[in-house]
């Protein structure tokens, strides 16, 4: 009886030190930020959508760039993976000829050598064969419009300021820790029943 007490207690020591282990990694891997500059040459919102159901969403789902101005999508990685964006423009001001083409974002997540993550991003859009690191989107002002460009208000589906996208990336890491849990916490079930097994066999 006390040689099966004893192989339990070595094997969950052994299990909490592998466990503690995989935390630890996860913790120095942390997470990284990635950035996909935009800019119009005219007033416009800029909308972007995931290409994929675990592809994680940016700080907001909207951004409005300014004439001659740019901004930035920007996004929080915590697991290595290729994530997949559209990027196009909200067309609702009448007073702009908008650019029609539309943007491939992706975003290549890979550990370094120290173990830490870094980003790649690669953008292409349905027009140009060329490839580049940013979107760009050339607008220009409508002559036959019936009123000046930047009346009309934004998309009414923009989300509220500072929503996100829920990060299933958190979500996946909690669910394979629970898994590990679990398929640990049966094998030590399992190795105990049989230990016990074996000491009522050499009783009799």
């Amino acid at each position: 009886m006390k040689k099966a007490y004893f192989i339990l207690v070595w094997l969950l020591a052994a299990t909490a030190v592998l466990l503690e282990c995989l935390c630890v990694k996860a913790e120095e891997s942390g997470s990284v930020q990635a950035k996909l500059p935009v800019s119009c040459t005219e007033k416009a919102y800029v909308h972007i959508e995931p290409l994929g159901k675990n592809n994680l969403m940016p700080d907001h789902e909207y951004i409005f760039i300014t004439e001659e101005e740019s901004g930035a999508f920007v996004f929080t990685y915590t697991e290595p993976g290729v994530y997949k964006y559209k990027v196009t423009q909200a067309m609702t001001d009448p007073g702009i000829e908008y650019d029609t083409r539309e943007y491939e974002a992706w975003i290549y997540v890979l550990y370094q050598d120290d173990g830490q993550l870094s980003t790649t991003v690669v953008v292409s859009n349905n027009l140009d064969e060329d490839k580049s690191d940013s979107v760009s989107f050339g607008n220009s002002a409508n002559p036959n419009a019936t009123q000046e460009p930047g009346d009309e208000p934004g998309p009414t589906s923009t989300p509220e300021e500072g929503k996100t996208a829920t990060d299933t990336s958190d979500r996946n890491g909690q669910a394979q820790y629970a898994a590990m849990l679990a398929c640990s916490s049966t094998l030590l079930l399992l190795a105990f029943i049989r230990l016990r097994k074996q000491e009522a066999t050499e009783c009799d």
